[in-house]
């Protein structure tokens, strides 16, 4: 097999100054774009400049309802305890937990801004169904679950 020589100032070396430049102006509109949001008490305030419009109030943007589950306890090791946005239901069910959601709703609460359920890694699935089920018959449909990860033991 003949193997030809490679021509005399043959880079075999990739240009890579067309990607710099590409990450460049990506890099730019991150940061004009990150510039448009103002955080405030857990709120977020888009502003925008319209010009002769200067009466005009900012949108807000309502954060999502927090729901945690924690293990009940000794006494009842099968059972969760339910607590939302740091308010724990009248009932600690599920029926009670759709009360208060219905209550949230009605004080003001945006569905659309829908509901993140947080549940201990050693609480069973349904009681994470159940919080979710009762959510959506409040009428809250954006429903999300984070769940911490369970610690790793040492014969893992």
């Amino acid at each position: 097999m003949r193997v030809r020589p490679r021509p005399e100032g043959f880079d075999p070396v990739p240009n890579l100054a067309p990607l710099a430049d590409v990450i460049l102006v990506i890099l730019i509109f991150l940061m004009l774009g990150s510039g448009l949001m103002a955080w405030d008490d857990e709120r977020a305030t888009l502003r925008a400049d319209l010009g002769a419009d200067r009466d005009v109030a900012p949108t807000r943007f309502a954060p999502p309802v927090r729901i945690e589950l924690r293990p009940a306890g000794a006494p009842r090791p099968d059972e969760c305890e339910i607590v939302v946005m740091g308010r724990s239901p009248r009932e600690s069910t599920y029926a009670g937990l759709e009360q208060l959601m219905r209550e949230a709703r009605a004080a003001g609460a945006d569905p659309d801004a829908g509901v993140v359920i947080e549940s201990a890694p050693s609480l069973a699935y349904r009681h994470i169904i159940g919080a979710m089920d009762a959510c959506v018959r409040a009428g809250f449909g954006r429903v999300r679950i984070a769940c911490a990860a369970r610690a790793m033991t040492e014969g893992e």
